[in-house]
């Protein structure tokens, strides 16, 4: 029996409360399994896949608070899974890389995510869970497009004086 009431029954509302509460029941699941959480992961995940990212770059693409990504990854530099370089031409920038140990915690954890991801979609069939993919990076394609911003200052300049 669904608890959504009128007003909260927008996709928006929807989306990020199945995000919280997927990494609400899944976190102790990571932190049991690899010693890390699901944000540290994140992390991980994303300096592995672009190794040398900066702070600026890994921060915009992990969508957290500055000072969240900084704490994670102070927190995974010390544990030995990442390590950051100066940039040799501005000692204030530094490139983030994996170490051995942080890429192969991160494939365990990859492990992890795919079967609870499994878990999660058993509520739907093949079929079903290849649409709601297709569609949900529709959707973030076109939030992330030039088109979406655009639709947006359009939208809201209607908006002026109303």
């Amino acid at each position: 029996m669904s608890t959504l009431t009128k007003d909260s029954d927008r996709i928006t509302y929807r989306l990020n409360l199945l995000t919280k509460m997927t990494i609400e029941a899944n976190d102790h699941i990571f932190r049991d399994k690899t010693g890390l959480s699901i944000l540290e992961i994140r992390i991980l995940r994303l300096v592995d896949d672009n190794p040398g990212i900066t702070f600026v770059e890994l921060n915009k693409l992990a969508h957290l608070e500055r000072s969240k990504t900084s704490r994670l990854i102070q927190s995974l530099v010390k544990a030995g899974l990442l390590e950051r370089v100066n940039d040799s031409c501005d000692a204030r920038r530094f490139a983030l890389y994996c170490t051995a140990a942080g890429s192969a915690l991160r494939n365990r954890a990859r492990s992890l995510a795919d079967g609870l991801e499994n878990i999660l979609f058993q509520a739907f069939t093949a079929e079903q869970r290849s649409a709601f993919e297709a569609q949900l990076g529709g959707l973030l394609d076109w939030v992330h497009s030039n088109a979406y911003s655009d639709a947006l200052a359009d939208w809201e300049k209607s908006c002026d004086g109303h």
